[in-house]
């Protein structure tokens, strides 16, 4: 991100930051159902995301998370297309929680390459514009491991904090 930031400012040009699971979402092609993508975050849990591809782009229908599979799972309802790192990483879920007929496209196949994410980012930029570069940042679904380790082992904080999870099931 640091990169682009630098590149905008320094050449006077917009940028649009773009979610991995989005661009993700955007090689699916269009789809019958839901499109699920999933990244292995480890831990026994997956960053997801849910769309509808039916139309001229993916449209989001949960945002960003860091669920189990059972959590994500249980969202699921009717047709599935699911895609990322994280199908392969728990595919054996996959198959006992999901509706028969579900579809695993392999992630050697489809992964989010250069040219889907610019054309997810020019979907964005036409529709709201770009980002402010100095509101940008990363944005993680979840805090890294030292940060959890930090608030689990403070006394401070111990039994008090809860750290969210971006985005929200339902």
């Amino acid at each position: 991100m640091s990169v682009a930031k630098g590149l905008a400012i320094s050449n006077g040009c917009e940028v649009v930051g773009v979610s991995t699971l989005a661009a993700l979402a955007s090689v699916a092609g269009p789809r019958v159902g839901t499109v699920c993508t999933v990244l292995d975050a480890r831990k026994g849990e997956v960053y997801a995301a849910l769309f509808d591809t039916s139309g001229d782009a993916p449209r989001r229908l949960i945002e960003d998370c860091a669920v189990t599979p059972e959590e994500l799972a249980a969202e699921i309802h009717g047709p599935c297309t699911m895609l990322g790192d994280g199908v392969d990483a728990y595919l054996e879920e996959w198959r006992r929680l999901l509706p028969q007929g579900a579809e695993f496209l392999p992630f050697s196949e489809f992964h989010p390459a250069g040219g889907a994410v610019a054309r997810a980012g020019l979907r964005q930029r036409r529709a709201d514009g770009p980002d402010e570069l100095d509101a940008m940042a990363p944005r993680y679904v979840r805090p890294p491991e030292a940060e959890q380790k930090r608030l689990e082992n403070d006394p401070h904080t111990r039994g008090k904090a809860k750290i969210d999870r971006v985005g929200s099931l339902g």
